[in-house]
């Protein structure tokens, strides 16, 4: 039988403060919770799920899916974590975020080999210290709805190893970058605009042989491609330099 805990909140002490959700139901009835670490589906075989609402999440790392099943629904919450997010450790995970405001360090989606990480923004602010890794080892994800804003520190590495594949779909929403995007760093990746706005103030948008780059909207960014370059369902804009030795088509309608 799955067990339940209801409880006021959750306060970090001096010891290890490590939050395991693997299943079961956990309830916040009060208003914070601070751990150093908050896994959601840690054990072999687990099957974790937590939802928050209007909640303040603290916490030093967050990992969804290290080695069981994990999602993690937030709504209307604030929530910061101060080291590393991981969604889809090693296993399959997702992360919903509706309205509210996510901070981190930094951001993995697919992880380790096999896993399949998903993060979907339905509003809201993302804000990533450092770089954001889409498909580490595995396959990763990022969805932007609902006007959702994204802004990076570092680097985006979008397909960032062997046998991975990274997808950002940036839909209606605004994804600013202050270091470099890399589609498809080393195998397949890929960048979607549905009418939102892509910036990299002073690094380059590189998409390379196995990567695309399509949709409509705005790309404010230097663009180096050797991979696929595709308009669709719009007029996509790139007000800055394109060069390149990859493919550029046009659809119709």
């Amino acid at each position: 039988q799955d067990g339940t805990l209801s409880v006021l909140e959750i306060s970090n002490g001096s010891g290890l403060g490590q939050l395991n959700v693997d299943g079961g139901v956990l309830t916040l009835t009060g208003s914070a919770a601070e751990v150093k670490e908050l896994n959601v589906g840690l054990g072999a075989g687990s099957n974790g799920d937590l939802s928050l609402t209007g909640k303040t999440l603290t916490v030093n790392r967050l990992q969804i899916a290290v080695d069981g099943l994990g999602k993690l629904s937030l709504d209307g919450c604030t929530t910061n974590v101060t080291s590393e997010l991981v969604v889809g450790d090693s296993d399959r995970g997702e992360m919903t975020q509706t309205g509210g405001s996510v901070a981190a360090g930094t951001l993995r989606v697919g992880f380790h080999g096999s896993s399949q990480g998903q993060y979907m923004i339905n509003g809201g602010t993302l804000t990533v210290a450092s770089i954001v890794q889409l498909g580490g080892a595995g396959q990763g994800t990022i969805t932007q709805t609902s006007g959702a804003s994204v802004e990076v520190g570092g680097d985006v590495w979008i397909g960032a190893a062997a046998s991975s594949r990274g997808r950002w779909n940036v839909g209606d929403g605004h994804l600013l970058v202050n270091g470099d995007i890399a589609v498809a760093l080393v195998d397949d990746g890929a960048m979607t605009l549905g009418g939102g706005t892509v910036e990299v103030p002073t690094g380059t948008l590189s998409v390379y042989s196995a990567g695309s780059l399509s949709g409509y909207g705005l790309v404010d960014a230097e663009v180096a491609s050797s991979g696929s370059l595709r308009a669709s369902a719009g007029e996509l804009v790139i007000n800055r330099d394109y060069t390149g030795s990859g493919t550029i088509t046009v659809d119709s309608g």
